[in-house]
């Protein structure tokens, strides 16, 4: 979203790769606009679960002209916010003095063009019941920019990264949906929509199609040259990046823009039974491979698993047809290229000692009779938390698998 490209195209910026980069290398889309002229800012809380620090090495130069995340690396911080697992900061809550970053960002720049991008995650990253918290605060925010006229000349949006990924609402299909389809909202200045009516209705017409993050990229771009933009409403299906200013061709599927089935909203799955022979076998190879994976690891730091249990099991056959966004009311109807020999089975499963539960997508090849996976197929429907801090630097994608041996 903020690059324009997948992690695995951009330079390798991993802890545990000595030779890697600072994330300075990406090419942050801040970078465009602070060479227009823009003035830049980017603020998040907790550090030490950041973007590009959890796993990644980080700035090693600030990267924008205001930047927040120094704050909350102070001991005094660290001590009230982490340390305490507090909610306030002397006589206002963490989320509020977040804001007023943001809020004094505005006002001290509030006749210039600027560039903001903030994420704050302290009282949703564990619990998500905790989301109601912001509501208030947020609502002030937004009255504070109307009453000051910046909302004349701002483009706003408010979004969120995923839905609950730890918690029994994950467990049911609300909770698989949220995960994949995050909450994104725009406010316009009338202004704006005057201008460019096209790119409204554009914007308007592609909340029923299917975007991705990518997509975003190309629209924080596109606000750099709407003139151009306004020119060009209609998208070709096999662009990479669309801009939600331009219309997005009703018929993209997951295929077009390369989603694997494990993460397409698209795809209509099939009951199976949980005691089927076939979903036993993938339920068994998973974690075999789960297994592969944590022996990169010491063997002395994480427990090796086992298959306890399958919850729940769904097949998906690429060759039949499957739903793309809704078009008037009316399915448009299309099918995956692949051969007719593959079958998808979505399964839920536990394994021991870790007590985890597991979503995980795994392909089937009759012709050969092979299983294979990924391990960003896999997601972890329960939280992990402190069990797999013996890697949380050195193997951070093995984080929802491992279970520290103590």
């Amino acid at each position: 979203m903020l690059t324009g490209m997948h992690e695995r195209e951009l330079p390798s910026t991993l802890h545990r790769d000595k030779k890697g980069s600072f994330v300075n290398v990406y090419p942050f889309v801040w970078n465009k606009y602070r060479d227009r002229g823009y003035v830049t800012g980017y603020a998040e809380d907790g550090p030490h679960m950041g973007i590009w620090t959890l796993r990644l090495r980080g700035f090693n130069q600030t990267p924008t002209d205001h930047y927040m995340i120094p704050f909350y690396r102070l001991p005094t911080t660290r001590s009230f916010l982490y340390a305490q697992n507090t909610y306030c900061f002397g006589n206002q809550t963490s989320f509020e003095l977040f804001l007023s970053y943001i809020r004094q960002f505005w006002k001290s720049y509030s006749t210039d063009n600027k560039f903001f991008f903030g994420f704050f995650k302290q009282y949703t990253h564990n619990d998500y019941s905790r989301g109601s918290l912001t509501d208030a605060p947020i609502l002030d925010l937004l009255r504070t920019l109307r009453k000051s006229g910046q909302f004349e000349r701002t483009v706003f949006i408010l979004m969120t990264d995923h839905g609950a990924r730890f918690s029994a609402a994950r467990r049911t299909p609300q909770g698989t949906v949220e995960e994949r389809l995050p909450f994104m909202s725009f406010i316009l200045p009338s202004i704006f929509r005057q201008k460019y009516p096209r790119a409204v209705n554009a914007l308007r017409t592609n909340i029923n199609r299917l975007t991705t993050p990518l997509d975003v990229y190309a629209t924080l771009l596109s606000l750099l040259d709407m003139n151009k933009e306004s020119s060009t409403n209609n998208a070709n299906i096999t662009q990479r990046a669309i801009s939600l200013f331009n219309v997005i061709p009703a018929q993209r599927t997951c295929d077009h823009i390369k989603l694997p089935p494990h993460w397409c909203s698209c795809l209509q799955w099939q009951q199976v039974n949980a005691n089927d022979i076939k979903i036993k076998q993938a339920a068994e190879y998973i974690v075999n491979y789960i297994n592969q994976l944590l022996s990169t690891v010491s063997r002395s730091l994480c427990h090796h698993l086992i298959l306890d249990s399958i919850h729940n099991a769904q097949m998906y056959r690429p060759n039949k047809n499957f739903s793309a966004p809704l078009e008037r009311g009316v399915r448009v109807l299309t099918h995956w290229n692949r051969a007719n020999d593959v079958v998808f089975y979505q399964i839920t499963f536990g394994t021991k000692p870790n007590e985890a539960i597991y979503e995980a997508t795994i392909q089937y090849t009759s012709r050969t009779g092979s299983f294979s996976t990924d391990h960003t197929h896999i997601s972890r429907l329960n939280a992990y938390k402190s069990s797999a801090n013996c890697i949380v630097r050195s193997y951070p994608h093995l984080r929802k698998f491992c279970f520290c041996i103590k």
